[in-house]
Formats: structure tokens, C-alpha cells, sequence
């Protein structure tokens, strides 16, 4: 116990004033020590809220919400408060009001082999392209309406396939030949 005692005093003498003095009653002093430093806690926690009213905080833990399962998810619509079910195997949370569960995952592949010159994704999503024999391929993406970063080139019969941001533009260009082009969007 005494070693604790001394510990303390080594690590918090700074919490004593000049005008304080250590009696010889050493519980009571750390007593003390520890009751100004839960004082001084409370007060940093005071101090993070701010302005804000703390019985809006409480105001989360006392409303009622029927139906309530483990897992869900309660949120404020800017009057009330909400109850979102949990969402299922596969599915993430959307932000928006309200927010939603929505499954992700890719689309149906689209045969873009009759037309691909440069085109604006509308969603994420891959451009898969096989060049035409004996020619080569080369795939662009950017934000330029007619893109002319290329990410990627392909020779002889050889396939390539590259990322495209939603609202990017992407296109295909051959040098002899049609590719077989094809675009799978994510949801």
C-alpha cells in the first residue's frame, strides 16, 4: 500500500496547489486526489458537448421504437425518430433520408461490340474488351468527353479490362478489326 501511496504522489503532485498541503493522513489525501480528478473529467466531458443540450442525448435512450430487433438501427428524420430493420446477407447501408439497405454487386453484362466509342458510365463498372486478330486494342478512360488516358492495350486475340468511375467517359479503339467489347455495371 505505501508504494502505491508514493506512486501516486509522484504522478500527481501537479494537481496539488501551492497553498495545499499532504497531511499525515495519506488515504485522505489520495481520496481527495481522486475526487478532484473525477472532477476534472466531468468537467472535459462537460466542455466536448459544448452549447448542445444534453437532454437531447437522453432523448435517444428514452424513445420508444416498436418492433425493435437486434441488429436494428434507429435514426432521426429531422422531427422523429426511426426504426430501420436490419438489413440482410449481401446488403450495406445507404446514406440519404431515409437512409436504406441496398444490395451491391454487379449488373447484367451489356454487348457493347457495336458501339464503342467513347460513352459516359452512368454506375462503377468494368469495360472488358478482346481484341480482334492480328490487330490491337486500346481502351481509354477520364472525365473528358472523348478520353484520352489510356488504361490499357491488347494485341492478337488477347482480352483486357479496366475500372471506370460513375460519370467517367470510356471508349475502345482498334487499329484493323472489331473487338468484342462488353460493359458490367456495379450496383
Amino acid at each position: 500500500m505505501r508504494k502505491l501511496i508514493i506512486i501516486l504522489f509522484l504522478i500527481f503532485p501537479f494537481y496539488l496547489s501551492a497553498e495545499e498541503t499532504l497531511t499525515g493522513d495519506y488515504e485522505e489525501d489520495i481520496v481527495n486526489l481522486k475526487d478532484e480528478l473525477r472532477q476534472l473529467r466531468k468537467d472535459q466531458d462537460a466542455d466536448t458537448l459544448g452549447d448542445e443540450d444534453p437532454a437531447y442525448y437522453s432523448n435517444i435512450s428514452n424513445s420508444t421504437i416498436t418492433g425493435e430487433t437486434s441488429g436494428d438501427i434507429q435514426y432521426y428524420d429531422g422531427s422523429n425518430w426511426n426504426r430501420l430493420a436490419k438489413g440482410t446477407a449481401g446488403q450495406v447501408l445507404q446514406t440519404g433520408t431515409p437512409p436504406s439497405w441496398v444490395t451491391k454487386g454487379f449488373g447484367a453484362w451489356v454487348n457493347k461490340s457495336a458501339s464503342y466509342a467513347a460513352q459516359q458510365a452512368s454506375t462503377d463498372g468494368f469495360v472488358i474488351c478482346v481484341a480482334p486478330a492480328e490487330n490491337t486494342a486500346f481502351l481509354y478512360t477520364d472525365s473528358g468527353a472523348n478520353p484520352t488516358t489510356i488504361r490499357g492495350q491488347c494485341a492478337v486475340s488477347q482480352s483486357m479490362m479496366t475500372p471506370v468511375k460513375s460519370g467517367e467517359y470510356w471508349k475502345v479503339t482498334v487499329d484493323g478489326g472489331s473487338p468484342t467489347v462488353y460493359w458490367i455495371p456495379l450496383n
